[in-house]
């Protein structure tokens, strides 16, 4: 049983690497005009210029956008059950149960305390999920830099206090486009406790940053020309 419990939590923080992996080559290589991924690459410039654009999106939405990455897990958990790859089972039941929390958690890190769940103060409180303070670093700087996982909370400290992961791999892949977090006409909010973002507010920024794209440059091109 302890054997199967360590398995599962290393299938957990696969599921962070790899979220924070998208995270870094979002933040680092899609352009708000990228023609590969264009989906991602505005809604990621989007989440820059307007973090709380995130709060409209129920937890449901963002379970339904990894169905296909449930699928295929489920059905290599299956296959590992009936060729009795028991290991690799319980990494992937790990992978499995875990693959749509950090977009989850990346959402209540934005939210302010009176709008969490209870069960979400708890985890930040005690610093198991990466929270609003952590993450709040990766929006702070000028550009992006690090700080990119959003779901297990000391995972952070592993890629960029220890391993300094992310400008290891970009000293060997340039990045094209940083991300800014300094944009003109930039929403600020400051209520205490501000409602979650509607569709429509959210249409309405997707629209008004469409237009300020068009003179400023959502990236700061550190190494390429």
């Amino acid at each position: 049983m302890y054997k199967k419990f360590i398995l599962i939590i290393i299938g957990i923080i696969i599921t962070d690497f790899i979220s924070a992996f998208n995270h870094w080559i979002e933040d680092n290589y899609l352009s708000y005009n990228s023609t590969i991924f264009s989906e991602s690459a505005k809604s990621n410039t989007l989440h820059h210029y307007n973090p709380r654009a995130i709060t409209c999106k129920s937890d449901l939405t963002f379970i339904f956008g990894k169905r296909f990455y449930y699928l295929t897990y489920l059905i290599i958990i299956i296959i590992c059950s009936m060729k009795k790859y028991y290991t690799i089972m319980y990494i992937f039941i790990g992978i499995f149960i875990s693959t749509g929390l950090p977009e989850i958690n990346h959402k209540y890190a934005h939210f302010s305390y009176c709008e969490r769940p209870p069960i979400m103060t708890f985890l930040y409180d005690h610093n198991i999920l990466v929270n609003n303070k952590q993450h709040k670093c990766h929006h702070d700087t000028d550009y992006s830099k690090h700080r990119y996982s959003t779901f297990l909370s000391f995972t952070n400290y592993i890629y960029d206090d220890i391993l300094d992961l992310w400008n290891n791999l970009e000293k060997i892949f340039p990045p094209c486009c940083k991300k800014t977090n300094n944009f003109p006409d930039q929403p600020k909010y400051t209520e205490k406790c501000p409602p979650p973002m509607t569709e429509e507010e959210k249409q309405f920024y997707e629209n008004k940053l469409e237009k300020i794209q068009k003179k400023f440059s959502c990236c700061k091109k550190d190494y390429c020309n």
